[in-house]
């Protein structure tokens, strides 16, 4: 009896360490409010609903990736972002699946002097009550860098995409409609490449306010009850092909700055204003 049991111990222990091994060693979250400690690769088992008074998911750790695997995270608060990351953390990965509600979709903000690199990728994000996607480096962080890829935004009464104070990284393949304020804004931001996005039915298409060494290629802004694309007190922005048509207000708009280039095949022309 004593070898059946050891047996049986052992056998249990394997097929328990076989289950760890074959989930690639990532941590499931089964429900709401979470907040990560610790690195490692972390995913949703489940669709959840959080009502509580606070974020269902908060990022509390360096290196830490976060897969909703296709499922929803929803918040029916709007005091809290859905998922929020406020601290000095930097190597966070948010990716693929449907985020709802909340003041913010998914909020990621450096508070200190610190390096901060954050990805958010492949999400559906909706009815919030400010923004989308909110990354900020705050305070002048060295090395602050954001990339944000083939996100859906739909129906949020702030910014679809805001990145403030960020130094380097990629605004590419996004679609943001109806966005209370602008579906894409860049402000105080540096060393970034925005492509091929799309933003239709929102209060303005692309904003890019007091940043330097922009990139702007290949985006279509239309519908916009504003701009489609305006560049304010910003330098050194370099802008081709882009496409901005059916917008209420001027379609592309270069507003004071300097250094700022028209590579060509934007459509319209741009209307550049001296400051």
């Amino acid at each position: 009896m004593k070898k059946i049991a050891k047996w049986a111990l052992v056998t249990v222990a394997l097929l328990a360490a076989g289950a760890v091994f074959a989930s690639g060693g990532r941590v499931p979250i089964h429900s709401a409010p979470v907040t990560i400690t610790e690195p490692g690769s972390y995913y949703l088992s489940r669709s959840i609903v959080h009502s509580g008074a606070d974020s269902a998911i908060t990022i509390a750790a360096d290196n830490v990736t976060l897969d909703l695997m296709g499922h929803t995270l929803r918040s029916t608060g709007t005091g809290y972002a859905v998922i929020r990351l406020n601290g000095r953390y930097t190597d966070i990965v948010v990716r693929n699946g449907m985020v709802r509600g909340g003041s913010v979709g998914v909020w990621l903000a450096n508070t200190e002097d610190y390096d901060f690199q954050a990805t958010v990728e492949g999400l559906t994000i909706r009815d919030c009550a400010y923004h989308g996607i909110f990354l900020d480096g705050r305070y002048g962080a060295g090395n602050a860098q954001a990339r944000v890829f083939r996100n859906r935004i739909h129906d949020v009464e702030g910014y679809g995409i805001l990145l403030r104070r960020i130094t380097g990284g990629r605004v590419e393949d996004n679609e943001v409609q109806d966005a209370g304020y602008e579906g894409i804004k860049l402000d105080t931001c540096y060393f970034l490449r925005v492509a091929r996005n799309a933003v239709t039915t929102s209060r303005g298409g692309l904003l890019i306010d007091w940043s330097i060494a922009i990139s702007v290629v290949e985006n279509t802004l239309s519908d916009n009850s504003d701009w489609g694309m305006h560049v304010k007190d910003s330098s050194h922005v370099v802008y081709r092909e882009n496409m901005a048509y059916r917008n209420i207000q001027d379609a592309i708009v270069i507003d004071g700055g300097s250094g700022n280039i028209d590579a060509g095949g934007n459509y319209p022309a741009a209307s550049v204003k001296t400051p």
